[in-house]
């Protein structure tokens, strides 16, 4: 039995959509097992998932419920099973549990954003695994500061089908889009984007998500006082972002973010041949490869950010731009997988 663990899930991230397709090819040839504590909000990614993988949501009201979630679901892991958490917590918890059982399940760690750069949970929980599956280079060089071994951490990325390439009508200005959750100052940082789009001239943003309402208030607020509204279309979150953005002549797909872990929607825009723009976090450059699959500026530098979206169209070789993330895409992905897995499991 593979058992997959994970802490609550929005059901509208990046992580839900690695999570489908890596769940879908355990369950060819594997038991596979999804344990999600606390309902997602948006639960139709689930109804993608191989009816022979068993789901189970398990609520919990409190503190002290959650942890005795935690440990009953950490007491039922069965000798030989393979435990991957996406939670570090449930990585610490299952860790001394199974010494005290002494048992012999290997736990993987399996984290889908930084561990520094956040509040939600201490990143030493995460040491507590025996193998680390690691999304980018910036969090193999994490995992490697907080002490654990490199031959105990495997870079593997994350998949992505390759799409079919999308070719834009003839049109005047620039058209960009941003597809996530609507944060002002936040992690995703849309009031850089904002000023960007400020200081260029001709150009037209999509932005594809929810958000709270206190957030989006604040960006529709910043962007009325900077007399750019006419430039931005809400289009609200999307069922299927891309179905939502194929009709709209989009040059470029762009995120301005403080921080982030391997982003996906960079990976789904490159494998349609649509190039990217990016501030440079951490970590970026696993991703975009500068001036074939887009441009990134230094954070905070909105003159480069603005150069960057009037350049975006100057990328042309939309097959190169395609190809340039061949190692993400699932059939090299999922053999560097299995390889990994075979060598634990």
């Amino acid at each position: 039995m593979i058992k997959f663990v994970a802490s609550h899930l929005s059901g509208n991230g990046g992580t839900e959509t690695v999570l489908v397709p890596v769940l879908n090819h355990f369950a060819k040839n594997n038991s596979v097992e999804l344990v999600i504590f606390g309902a997602p909000d948006n639960d139709y990614w689930l109804s993608k998932l191989n009816s022979n993988i068993k789901v189970r949501i398990i609520n919990y009201s409190g503190k002290f419920s959650k942890l005795l979630s935690f440990t009953q679901e950490a007491f039922s892991i069965k000798k030989n099973d393979l435990l991957i958490s996406l939670s570090p917590s449930f990585i610490k918890l299952s860790s001394l549990l199974r010494k005290a059982k002494l048992s012999n399940f290997k736990i993987i760690s399996w984290i889908h954003f930084s561990l520094v750069d956040q509040d939600l949970f201490n990143p030493h929980d995460i040491t507590y695994a025996d193998y680390h599956l690691a999304i980018s280079n910036k969090i193999k060089k994490q995992l490697v500061s907080l002490g654990v071994a490199e031959k105990n951490i495997a870079v593997i990325y994350n998949p992505i089908k390759q799409e079919r390439i999308w070719h834009s009508q003839q049109h005047d200005g620039v058209n960009i889009a941003y597809i996530g959750r609507s944060s002002f100052k936040g992690q995703k940082n849309l009031k850089e984007l904002f000023d960007g789009l400020k200081n260029s001239s001709n150009t037209n943003l999509f932005i594809v998500g929810n958000g709270s309402k206190e957030e989006i208030a604040k960006c529709k607020n910043y962007i009325a006082k900077n007399q750019i509204t006419s430039k931005v279309t809400w289009a609200g979150w999307q069922k299927d972002p891309w179905h939502y953005l194929e009709d709209k002549n989009i040059d470029g797909i762009i995120l301005t973010s403080k921080f982030e872990g391997l982003p996906m929607v960079f990976l789904e825009s490159i494998s349609r041949g649509v190039p990217v723009i990016s501030s440079q976090f951490d970590g970026y450059d696993d991703v975009v490869k500068e001036k074939i699959n887009g441009f990134s500026y230094e954070p905070g530098n909105i003159d480069k950010l603005t150069k960057a979206i009037a350049k975006i169209k100057d990328i042309k070789d939309k097959k190169k731009i395609q190809n340039s993330i061949n190692e993400f895409y699932n059939d090299n992905y999922f053999a560097k997988l299995d390889n990994v897995i075979k060598e634990i499991y």
